[in-house]
């Protein structure tokens, strides 16, 4: 319900400044100005913080309070959803949870909330680093079929990489960022060299998935035909060819789960 009112304000607001703005640009800025003047005072009033530099969002000590009471307040919110005295009941849940947050949050000391800003930034850096030499590792795993010409694109990538890292490396804009390009360099040598194992790895993979499929598709027409020869006894087959013909099915179906655990062995 809260987070319902808070919504229906910043929408007016914003229709508001909409109506009296003929430029797009100044719409957006105007619109940018509403959310601001309206979350800041509440992140100042449920954290006790002030915005040091006008507004939440020039404040980056009033912004890392606020987000991480967001971050806390849906994370609760998800475990006391999953409980059954709760998810019935979403008001109280939402009530619930922004005070375990604002409890959580509000008395931290900035020194903590600095140092937990430190986990989140090495992930922004290892994946957004790490991008480029992903997309090029798939793009050479789907496009190139020899393993020769595989491990001759995984070489050009890391001398690519090697090259970057000696001619950055006294450039001080970068600092000890240019050690990314000596672990992608790195990352692209072991892909070349352990490339002929990570192809038989997945073509056995791709092997025994295929086989499995099999196996449940055989599995699926042997029940199939267990219905049909109960159907056949309960029509006046003879008890001989019943237990015939169901021996036979059984030993198929013996022989699918042995390759089975031949497969899974």
């Amino acid at each position: 319900m809260i987070s319902v009112l808070i919504f229906v304000f910043l929408f007016i607001g914003i229709l508001q400044q909409v109506s009296a703005a003929p430029d797009l640009v100044q719409v957006l800025k105007d619109a940018g100005n509403t959310i601001s003047g309206v979350l800041t005072p509440i992140a100042e009033t449920l954290l006790n913080k002030k915005a040091d530099s006008g507004d939440l969002f020039s404040s980056d000590t009033l912004l890392l309070y606020f987000l991480f009471f967001v971050l806390l307040s849906i994370i609760v919110w998800t475990v006391l959803d999953t409980m059954p005295i709760f998810y019935t009941h979403n008001g109280i849940t939402g009530i619930v949870s922004a005070i375990v947050a604002i409890i959580s949050i509000r008395f931290l000391d900035e020194t903590w909330i600095r140092s937990m800003v430190l986990p989140y930034s090495a992930m922004g850096v290892a994946i957004l680093s790490l991008i480029p030499l992903t997309v090029y590792i798939i793009w050479v795993e789907k496009v190139f079929r020899s393993p020769s010409f595989k491990r001759a694109a995984f070489m050009v990538g890391a001398v690519v990489f090697f090259g970057l890292w000696v001619f950055r490396s006294g450039d001080p804009q970068l600092g000890n960022a240019v050690w990314t390009y000596l672990i992608g360099m790195v990352v692209l040598l072991l892909m070349m060299i352990f490339s002929p194992l990570i192809d038989r790895f997945q073509h056995k993979i791709a092997g025994e998935a295929m086989h499995s499929r099999l196996a449940d598709q055989s599995e699926r027409h042997i029940l199939n035909e267990f219905s049909l020869l109960e159907n056949a006894r309960n029509h006046g087959m003879s008890d001989s060819e019943y237990n015939r013909q169901r021996a036979d099915l059984e030993r198929r179906m013996a022989e699918i789960n042995r390759h089975r655990s031949q497969a899974t062995g």
